[in-house]
């Protein structure tokens, strides 16, 4: 079911939103259905997962040594993908 696009008025701007309960309201554009994509409990997991799968289709890990999440990927992949550190 697709949630109902209401309107507030902040300024001189009306603006499309979704209500999401206790009096939050989100930007109606914001909003988008969840495909089969896996929902993670982390950025951390989500990132590696992201970086994992630019390695499957090809991308060299040392591409990613510019990320903060370096360190983090590399001990993953050890630990999990061993496959991948050369």
């Amino acid at each position: 079911m697709k949630p109902e696009t209401k309107f507030i008025i902040d300024g001189n701007s009306v603006i499309s939103v979704v209500e999401v309960g206790d009096g939050y309201l989100v930007p109606a554009d914001v909003i988008f259905k969840k495909k089969d994509n896996q929902l993670y409990n982390s950025r951390e997991d989500a990132r590696f997962y992201c970086m994992l799968e630019q390695l499957e289709k090809g991308k060299d890990i040392t591409n990613f040594k510019s990320s903060k999440y370096y360190k983090y990927y590399v001990e993953r992949l050890k630990k999990d993908f061993p496959e991948y550190i050369l």
